[in-house]
């Protein structure tokens, strides 16, 4: 049974989440609590000592704020299965904590805006990635992905895209192209998501090794 802590004034997000008999839910409480902490976005709590990790943000809309430091983002509506599959991704042994850790630390050296779905959706396709050792065809990872967060390929493919554009827009150019050299499309001039997954994940390729 995981313990965890849900900051919400949403009805249905709580009777979502208390529907799983593997959950055991505290709501709102003043101190930090259990082992993993969910925010709603819409009922921030006061104190910030009240946030915790490994945290789960729940976003309205997808390009809503996220004014703290989160490890992963879900927007509703989902299933409580959805839940489900983000927190066992969070409560993973430490290889796998690392490898998410290096992600998301090269995600923010390049400039992406860790406040963008596509920024939590890029680091799981990342882990996936490496999880199928490169045998995989991406279109399974994006779907893979939808499937976990109660979306569309299409949606999650959006979101990454976006990410990566912005990244590129407003990031630091000299580090992605140190990153992705000759990989980037030339003429697009930034790396498609297929390159950019499997760059980062080349990166990484040693620590799982």
């Amino acid at each position: 049974m995981k313990t965890i802590s849900l900051y919400t004034k949403n009805n249905s997000i709580i009777h979502t989440l208390k529907s799983e008999r593997s959950f055991k839910l505290k709501l709102n409480s003043p101190s930090p609590w259990g082992e993993v902490c969910i925010i709603d976005c819409d009922a921030i709590p006061d104190s910030p000592e009240c946030i915790f990790h490994p945290c789960i943000a729940i976003v309205s809309q997808s390009t809503q704020s996220i004014p703290f430091d989160f490890d992963y983002v879900i927007q509703p509506p989902f299933d409580v299965s959805c839940m489900v599959r983000a927190i066992r991704l969070l409560c993973t042994n430490e290889a796998d904590e690392y490898i998410f850790s290096r992600v998301s630390d090269i995600f923010e050296e390049i400039g992406m805006d860790t406040k963008r779905l596509g920024f939590s959706y890029a680091a799981y396709g990342v882990a996936l990635y490496l999880k199928y050792g490169g045998q995989c065809k991406f279109c399974d990872i994006f779907e893979e992905i939808a499937q976990n967060n109660n979306t569309t390929a299409y949606a999650v493919e959006r979101a990454i895209r976006t990410a990566i554009e912005k990244a590129w827009q407003y990031g630091d150019i000299q580090k992605m192209y140190a990153l992705f050299g000759n990989s980037i499309n030339p003429e697009k001039g930034k790396p498609s998501n297929a390159e950019f997954i499997a760059g980062i994940a080349m990166q990484l390729s040693d620590a799982i090794n």
